[in-house]
């Protein structure tokens, strides 16, 4: 994967899952199943984000990038 291309798919799970993380604190109350549905989704979501920050940042640049 490219790291521009990494990059996106990165900040995408990061700022998807900080929504869904909001999303679902506010659901909660009225539907706990699905409020916590979704917490635990955007804990996965913003956690696979950091860990390809830190795989993009162990990545060595090609001649081409």
């Amino acid at each position: 994967m490219s790291s521009p291309r990494m990059a996106l798919v990165t900040w995408v799970l990061i700022y998807a899952g900080m929504l869904s993380f909001a999303l679902g604190w506010t659901v909660r109350p009225n539907a706990p199943v699905l409020g916590w549905v979704l917490i635990v989704g955007s804990a996965v979501a913003v956690a696979a984000g950091v860990v390809l920050v830190w795989v993009r940042s162990r990545m060595t640049s090609q001649a081409g990038e």
